[in-house]
């Protein structure tokens, strides 16, 4: 049996946007397009959105297993780890790899700090 997902495909509902407010947030899904300031300065901004809006290329929320291995991607470098698998230290069992040496744990669930 299939799990069926009930949402509406909108920017509010979309992997790539961030809500900062909620009538507002902004689409992430391409780098930011440069914008010009009043005084003449150029900066790059991310193109805001509202919940409401929609385009063609709406992706389901990436869920919390996706978000941690993701973390772990571009953390890589920073973290302990053991024949080339990052291993992340607990509270309870500092030593994970002496005791079980293709075990990986994490106690707290994950939370990715950019949403």
């Amino acid at each position: 049996m299939s799990d069926t997902i009930n949402l509406v495909p909108n920017c509010a509902s979309c992997r790539f946007s961030v809500m900062v407010s909620a009538e507002q947030g902004t689409c992430n899904r391409y780098a930011p397009r440069p914008s010009q300031a009043t005084q003449g300065e150029v900066w790059a901004e991310w193109p805001l959105v509202m919940p409401h809006d929609w385009c063609g290329e709406w992706a389901l929320p990436a869920t919390d297993d996706e978000l941690f291995a993701d973390y772990l991607a571009r953390n890589a470098d920073t973290l302990p780890n053991l024949d080339g698998i990052a291993v992340l230290p607990t509270p309870s069992s500092p030593e994970p790899a002496t005791r079980f040496p293709n075990f990986l744990s994490y106690d707290e669930p994950y939370s990715d700090p950019l949403r």
